[in-house]
């Protein structure tokens, strides 16, 4: 009953919940670094550099790694200036033109496969209720419902928040005291 609240409400936006490896990214010049939730550099596969490495801007993104691929979702600066503060709404706009330039320059290279992938924001009621519903029917992992006037916040979604997580399946963490 909540979901349905929040799929009829044209606050809130839907993503697909993808199940990987959170990172932010940032870029700078030359220079990639992948920072994990505790705040570590971490490596990134060599394909996802190697596309970050086309795009003209520097930026921090956050996104999930899966495999060779980054699912990025949003965007807390770029070049000089610091999106955090901007409506998840502004930042998403950031976000498209950055990955439209990378499209681009993909493009005059002549090359198709991609590394980084933007992940779709839907809006509208029925389009959010069809994306939902699509979802659990190919079994993806859930959904991430984000208030569109939302400044950036760090962190996992979580209840009563501005971005919330729906899980199709339950997942559950234990310990095997013995075979």
């Amino acid at each position: 009953a909540h979901v349905m609240k929040l799929v009829e409400d044209d606050a809130w936006c839907i993503q697909e919940k993808f199940d990987g490896r959170r990172l932010l990214v940032r870029k700078t010049g030359r220079e990639i670094v992948g920072i994990n939730r505790k705040g570590l550099t971490v490596a990134l596969p060599k394909p996802i550099v190697a596309d970050l490495l086309l795009m003209n801007s520097d930026f921090v993104l956050d996104g999930e790694v899966i495999g060779d691929l980054y699912h990025i979702f949003d965007i807390l600066g770029v070049n000089s200036a610091d999106t955090r503060a901007l409506p998840y709404r502004g930042r998403v706009k950031e976000l498209i033109q950055l990955v439209y330039s990378f499209g681009y320059a993909k493009e005059r290279a002549g090359e198709t496969s991609t590394a980084i992938q933007l992940v779709e924001v839907v809006t509208g009621h029925e389009k959010k209720a069809r994306f939902l519903l699509d979802l659990n029917t190919r079994n993806a992992e859930g959904a991430v419902f984000k208030r569109l006037d939302a400044p950036y916040t760090p962190g996992r979604p979580s209840s009563g928040g501005t971005a919330l997580k729906y899980k199709f399946v339950a997942t559950a963490s234990c310990v095997v005291l013995a075979v």
